[in-house]
């Protein structure tokens, strides 16, 4: 198995995306980019370093992991 990340915008395409699957899955709910970068400063202080876990982490890579990144919405 092999760690996989997935980027989707907003609850009904999560749904979706979630929908049927059976793996381990790590959510991580983040400000839209609208401009690239996250509006959201905690959530650009996280993002790396989660990700960087999970892409490194023996358990990750031997389980059927996926990390799903699901922006949010912007600030207003």
């Amino acid at each position: 198995m092999v760690f996989e990340k997935v980027a989707v915008e907003g609850y009904e395409a999560l749904k979706k995306a979630i929908e049927g699957s059976r793996a381990r899955t790590v959510i991580l709910f983040t400000g839209s980019k609208d401009s690239g970068k996250s509006w959201c400063p905690d959530c650009i202080a996280v993002i790396a370093r989660v990700i960087g876990e999970l892409s490194s982490s023996n358990f990750a890579n031997e389980h059927d992991i996926r990390f799903i990144e699901c922006s949010v919405g912007s600030r207003e």
